[in-house]
């Protein structure tokens, strides 16, 4: 039974895999080798939820979206122990908000 319950505490925190906070996500952003890493979690917030969240208009979406986020995360250092989901999408919203329709 002992051995079960340290197997279990091995194994256990790697079962529990917390998303990316802001402070990492800056980091991915701010090194040109990570720099594609964060492009990928930007655009899938930005392609799934442009155009109803957040209004990006602009001829280069992709540029404008990842100038948005890194703005956001450095202008706002008290939230960035928040996950990376959300910060993005305040990023996204605060900089590109939708016309009241």
């Amino acid at each position: 039974m002992k051995r079960l319950v340290l197997l279990l505490l091995f194994i256990a925190p790697g079962l529990a895999v917390a998303e990316d906070d802001g402070d990492e996500l800056l980091g991915l952003m701010q090194r040109p080798a990570s720099r594609e890493a964060a492009l990928a979690h930007i655009d899938d917030v930005r392609i799934k939820w442009g155009g109803s969240l957040f209004c990006i208009a602009s001829d280069n979406p992709q540029a404008a979206a990842f100038a948005a986020v890194k703005t956001y995360l450095e202008d706002h250092p008290q939230e960035r122990y928040r996950p990376r989901r959300y910060l993005i999408f305040q990023g996204l919203r605060s900089a590109y908000p939708c016309p009241q329709q």
